[in-house]
């Protein structure tokens, strides 16, 4: 009688055994659900957050560029770096222009647009007219740039005059009335390896 019990109970599943399977397959089911639910969720937020950044991460990386590549001068010739609190002029390495160093000036322009103008730069006597100056739209909707720069012995001063680079250079954009983007400052320092 033994053995014939095992056989049937070898031979397929109890009725409890296959609800508990259906059970346990129906929970995986609803968590993989809810997962792919809250995967898509995250997904449109991030597309919502990214299309209202309207460009931080690029402008960020251009205007970190710029101070970065700056040229530091000789030390028979200071360097060339003229900061005020709405302008900064510059030479600096831009990248993908093609050409070595540029003479760069970034400010805001009429319309609201903050602006790169650029030219490559000749360190000679220019025998004829200049390279023409190029002019990049970096953001739109911009009412103005303030420029600080960090002097070690005064803190943060609002126009850099001085034979040499600043330590760190700070850029706040405040953007015109009706925008709704608030970005944090963006600070940059010069490498200072003096050429």
């Amino acid at each position: 009688m033994m053995a014939r019990s095992r056989e049937r109970h070898a031979g397929g599943f109890t009725l409890l055994e296959v609800l508990v399977a259906v059970a346990v397959i129906s929970l995986l089911i609803v968590s993989l659900v809810q997962g792919i639910h809250f995967g898509l969720l995250a997904w449109d937020v991030e597309a919502r957050l990214a299309g209202k950044s309207d460009g931080f991460g690029t402008v960020d990386d251009v205007l970190r560029r710029i101070v970065e590549g700056a040229n530091a001068g000789y030390q028979d010739a200071p360097a060339p770096f003229v900061g005020r609190s709405n302008q900064l002029q510059c030479i600096t390495a831009l990248p993908g222009t093609g050409h070595g160093p540029s003479l760069v000036m970034l400010e805001v322009a009429s319309g609201h647009r903050l602006v790169l103008r650029w030219r490559p730069y000749v360190h000679a006597i220019l025998l004829k007219s200049a390279p023409p100056v190029n002019e990049t739209e970096l953001l739109s909707g911009v009412s103005q740039i303030e420029l600080s720069y960090w002097r070690s012995d005064s803190g943060w001063v609002s126009t850099w005059q001085s034979p040499e680079l600043p330590t760190l250079v700070r850029f706040r954009l405040v953007f015109a009335a009706g925008e709704d983007r608030h970005w944090p400052d963006i600070i940059a320092a010069p490498l200072l390896d003096p050429r």
